[in-house]
């Protein structure tokens, strides 16, 4: 499609979306209350807002760490990504630097380059060697799309032959150091081909924020299409968190938007291109002029939801403003622990299938570190296990340095080194004898197991090589900068000796990776319970724990299924619930009381009464029930109608199914219980089978008893059963020892007997 064909089609959805608002303020019974007479909408002003000021840490751009250039001449480049919908019109870079004191400063310095192009220089010093600041002004043509920041450091420290690794040959720049930018939003094409562009751009590492629109009282094929779309944007979002304000009967005041509902309650003057059945659009947000609505829509619930599964699943050849979706067909059921996002643990699988080739390579004298990234299934069983069993092949130029090595990290905690030697060679080889041999570069392979004491939910494998040169003498050094390592792309993890076995309620478990409901991927044994008829907080609430649950799985919630607390006895029988909502409209808090670790009685909170048996038990197993409950009990009293919760218990419709349930009194609180979810500095606070949310502090507790989903092998299991019955397995070792003594005095007295009658 040409440029003029797509600004024409641009502006026929823009009418179109106009008209849409219009048949919204229309359809009173669909949506919000009247704001005034014939307007069941409420459209803010039109918001010219374009411009905005953006800080960009090095530390979010990969400088986990203060950055360090070592040598006469060291570059490290950062990915720098600018939205497709933005512009940049004022670029700085802020550096904070130190320096060796031992550098000849008017030969040294610090060059900042875009793409590999200079854009500005920083002298060294006497004065910045214990720190310095310097700002740089970048041109900002150049930063288009994705580009590279570049920082080389080029130093010296003798006017004479120098050792190119010499020790006084250093500077280190502050991962606080930012790059600074001043934008302007630009117009882009109402074209779905580009989805999911811009609501979800790739090139924005922040946090993705997109409102959803829904009628004011959605129903529960609204929610589901809704739930789908929000678990597949949050799939997309990844690392970045995704946060989904829901708006009942209202656009956004600005910015971009999801607006889902069945075409009627979508209002009667709607300008919907011709046609009917499932349809999905895109186009102007007529509150703000940079700003863009995804509609997605059908005629009654069953094409609504094939329009949000061909939006999800790409498999629709969406293209142009508007697209409609005719026989779509249901995709096949995904089986147990098939998350794109998770390693397989029913067959080997190559390195190759999570990253690509050419980031498993580097060089140079000081290589980045290659990086590989190994999410797995939360329900792994680890006890007695060597772990997962690597097959790794490595290739790397050989030097004639003794030290050189190849360190392997898991989750940043050092795992093994390995010497970088030639092939059956217990030194390495010269460069002469390296010709003799024809070899350019070292290929090895090796067989190891990573300890499972290193394991998480997501994980990350890291070789690091470190390459040291052999002096070979003055004026006879030169910098390297032909060394090379790499990862074989064929290297394999196997982790099918590791079966899947946990104990439950465990909210750890669900905030890492979002288990038990991310079993199956496309949630087909999930039910999702919300109050008939639910606060925008609380549909916000929905939408961001399936954003987290897409997140977990990379997969979209396409068999997700939603209910209120009059029919989740029918169709919830045999699923895992999450279930949300205030004491005040979700009846399933009142109906199951009993079950719950916390309970609202008589106008106040209160810890679910325990028995004497799980007193015992607790204490049988070493947990300190009392001193939790009181600490609860503290945490309670102190927050009041402030409080959120997070509680988790075994299925009152089915055994061996979870229940997670979203609850507070306020709903602010219960939206922050949500967002807690991807928040790193609170989430690891979230386990056992109750947390607690005040306005100061996050609190879990482990109150109620455990039961195991899973299946253990037979001899497994038996020795796993033993470890967990302390005193049964010591009854068992007394009664086995009087039972083999027996045995032994009566073979030892027969034996006696026979001697005497053979006398």
């Amino acid at each position: 499609m040409n440029n003029g064909a797509r600004s024409a089609l641009s502006v026929g959805a823009a009418s179109m979306l106009l008209a849409m608002v219009t048949g919204l303020a229309a359809s009173q019974s669909a949506w919000a209350k009247e704001e005034s007479p014939g307007r069941a909408v409420a459209l803010p002003a039109v918001s010219n807002a374009g411009q905005e000021s953006r800080e960009i840490p090095l530390k979010d751009i990969g400088a986990d760490e203060p950055v360090r250039l070592r040598g006469t001449e060291h570059q490290i480049d950062f990915p720098v990504a600018i939205r497709n919908d933005e512009v940049v019109t004022k670029a700085q870079l802020k550096l904070r630097f130190a320096h060796s004191p031992a550098l000849i400063f008017e030969w040294s310095h610090l060059t900042v380059l875009v793409n590999n192009e200079v854009v500005g220089n920083v002298p060294l010093k006497a004065e910045t060697a214990d720190g310095g600041e310097q700002t740089v002004d970048i041109d900002p043509r150049t930063l288009v799309g994705y580009s590279r920041l570049g920082l080389r450091a080029v130093m010296h420290y003798t006017k004479e032959c120098e050792d190119p690794a010499h020790s006084t040959l250093w500077s280190v720049i502050a991962n606080e150091s930012v790059l600074e930018l001043e934008l302007q939003r630009v117009p882009v094409t109402n074209e779905l081909a580009l989805l999911p562009e811009p609501f979800f751009d790739p090139r924005d590492k922040r946090e993705l924020v997109l409102p959803f629109v829904l009628p004011a009282d959605p129903t529960p094929e609204e929610l589901q299409a809704a739930g789908m779309v929000a678990s597949w944007f949050g799939a997309l979002a990844e690392y970045r968190g995704a946060n989904f304000p829901a708006q009942l009967g209202r656009l956004p005041a600005s910015g971009n938007a999801v607006m889902i509902a069945t075409r009627s309650r979508l209002g009667t003057a709607a300008d919907l291109p011709k046609g009917n059945g499932a349809q999905v659009a895109i186009s102007d947000n007529p509150t703000d002029r940079n700003g863009k609505l995804l509609v997605v829509t059908g005629d009654d619930a069953a094409s609504l939801l094939a329009a949000a599964r061909a939006l999800t699943l790409g498999t629709a050849g969406l293209s142009g403003p508007s697209a409609g979706v005719r026989d779509l067909a249901e995709p096949p059921l995904r089986i147990a622990y098939d998350a794109p996002r998770w390693v397989p643990t029913d067959r080997v699988v190559q390195i190759g299938e999570r990253v690509a080739p050419d980031q498993l390579q580097v060089r140079g004298q000081y290589p980045p570190a290659i990086r590989v990234p190994w999410d797995l299934p939360p329900d792994l069983f680890y006890w007695k296990s060597k772990g997962a069993k690597l097959d790794v092949g490595y290739r790397y130029t050989p030097t004639q340095g003794q030290k050189s090595t190849l360190d392997f990290d898991v989750n940043n905690q050092f795992a093994r080194a390995v010497p970088l030697l030639m092939v059956d060679s217990p030194t390495p080889l010269s460069d002469e004898a390296k010709k003799k041999a024809g070899l350019p570069e070292v290929t090895k392979r090796e067989k190891y197991y990573v300890p499972v004491y290193k394991f998480a939910s997501d994980n990350e494998l890291k070789w690091q090589y470190n390459f040291e040169i052999r002096k070979k003498g003055e004026c006879q050094d030169v910098p390297d900068d032909n060394l090379r390592g790499s990862i074989d792309a064929d290297s394999t993890i196997d982790l099918t000796s590791l079966p899947h076995y946990t104990y439950l309620p465990d909210l750890k478990l669900f905030t890492d990776g979002a288990f038990p409901f991310s079993k199956y991927a496309d949630l087909a044994q999930t039910v999702a319970v919300l109050p008939t008829r639910p606060s925008a907080a609380e549909v916000g609430t929905f939408l961001n724990v399936l954003g987290h649950i897409g997140d977990a799985t990379g997969f979209p919630a396409t068999r997700l299924r939603v209910s209120d607390a009059s029919t989740v006895k029918a169709i919830g029988a045999d699923a895992d619930l999450l279930v949300f909502g205030t004491p005040a409209s979700q009846p399933l808090l009142t109906e199951w009381a009993d079950r719950l670790p916390m309970t609202n009685k008589d106008g106040g909170l209160q810890l679910q009464v325990v028995g004497a048996v799980e007193r015992l038990r607790a204490r049988f197993e070493g947990r300190d029930l009392e001193g939790a409950r009181a600490h609860a009990t503290r945490m309670i009293l102190e927050a009041g109608k402030a409080l959120g919760s997070l509680m988790s218990f075994e299925s009152p419709l089915s055994s061996k199914r979870t229940v997670v349930v979203f609850a507070a009194l306020d709903e602010a609180r219960l939206l922050e219980l949500s967002q807690m979810l991807d928040d790193p500095a609170r989430r690891h606070f979230i386990g056992g089978d109750l947390t607690l949310l005040n306005t100061t502090k996050v609190s879990h507790y482990e109150l109620a008893p455990q039961y195991s989903v899973g299946r253990l092998p037979f001899f497994l299991g038996i020795r796993w059963w033993f470890a967990k019955q302390p005193l049964i397995l010591s009854i068992v070792a007394v009664l086995l020892s009087a039972f083999l003594a027996l045995v032994l005095y009566r073979l030892m007295r027969n034996l006696a007997q026979s001697r005497r009658g053979g006398r």
